[in-house]
């Protein structure tokens, strides 16, 4: 099977997509439905840690164990990927942030907590990532995630 493609890097692969190895507690929900699109506009793979047996397993090293994991806005990004690998996630309901919600009203607070967990959702089905996860993710709080 001939490979082509425009992209250099992309022919130095043999056409399997280049992995982005993830490692993140979280972040901007907006920021990593951006950064989500542009992974999949490139053709770029994604890696989270495995866990098996109780044992986080990963081929990219971190000083720091605590961040062996993808969570939160992390999954946003991994869900980009058109390859996904690795299982140890953290999913959880997007929220507004404190400074996003401080000026608002009740009334427009829920408003707009709304329209974030539609626009996630929607993210999420156009990255064709399975409804099971999605209504995971949108009954599960961050504390239970």
């Amino acid at each position: 099977m001939e490979c082509r493609s425009s992209n250099q890097f992309l022919q130095r692969s043999r056409c399997s997509a280049p992995l982005l190895y993830l490692r993140s507690k979280g972040g901007n929900v907006e920021e990593a439905i951006k950064l989500g699109r542009l992974i999949r506009q490139l053709r770029l793979g994604t890696e989270v840690p495995e866990r098996y047996n109780n044992e986080i397993l990963s081929p990219v090293p971190a000083a720091n164990k605590d961040n062996f994991v993808c969570g939160s806005a992390c999954f946003l990004v991994f869900a980009g990927g058109v390859d996904r690998r690795g299982n140890f996630l953290v999913l959880h309901r997007p929220y507004l942030s404190i400074d996003a919600a401080r000026n608002l009203s009740d009334l427009d607070r829920e408003a707009a907590q709304k329209q974030l967990m539609a626009e996630v959702r929607d993210y999420l089905q156009e990255m064709e990532v399975d409804s099971f996860f999605i209504d995971k993710l949108m009954w599960t709080n961050s504390q239970d995630g």
